[in-house]
């Protein structure tokens, strides 16, 4: 993907994230792993998510069908974060449909947004596992002492590293379409 393309598809995704308020860790989260693959093997800006965005303006930047189909599913991913979609929410998406969707390949856009939802549920109870596994061996190391603070570093490291894994396992397992079967 053309880095000018990457740049408007995360514009695209801030814009999803930030309708219903800021931009959460999960969402955050989310938009990195789209950045690292949508710019590979290149880095994304370090401001990406300081952009300001403008819907429409960077709808129209994104031009490849490769493009246009990542940053569909992304959005949906965005948009169900948290297990739901909300009605600002959906209508952005629909916008992002409506602007972004090949006319061969129809789109069930409830029954994306409830899939999505569903497997991120589903990964967020595993991130918050794994933070709660996290603070359970922080408390005991430094409850023995055993934890020095470039330790401590190096296990938030590894957590935020876990995190964003298991975000991209979700989001290596798009669908090649969102149809309902």
């Amino acid at each position: 993907m053309k880095s000018s393309e990457a740049l408007a598809s995360l514009r695209v995704l801030l814009c999803v994230a930030r309708c219903d308020g800021g931009l959460s860790r999960d969402e955050r989260r989310v938009m990195e792993v789209v950045a690292t693959r949508a710019y590979a093997p290149a880095e994304p800006p370090l401001d990406w998510a300081a952009q300001e965005a403008d819907l429409l303006l960077a709808l129209t930047e994104i031009k490849s069908r490769a493009a246009r189909r990542l940053t569909l599913k992304a959005a949906v991913a965005v948009a169900a974060i948290d297990g739901r979609v909300s009605e600002k929410e959906h209508r952005i998406l629909e916008t992002i449909y409506g602007a972004l969707s090949d006319d061969d390949v129809p789109l069930d856009l409830q029954f994306a947004e409830e899939k999505y939802g569903g497997r991120m549920v589903d990964a967020r109870r595993e991130l918050e596992g794994m933070t709660v596994d996290f603070l359970h061996h922080v408390s005991d190391a430094q409850h023995h002492g055993q934890l020095t603070q470039a330790e401590y570093e190096t296990l938030v490291e590894k957590l935020e590293e876990a995190r964003r894994a298991r975000i991209g396992l979700v989001m290596s397992i798009l669908p090649p379409d969102m149809k309902r079967p």
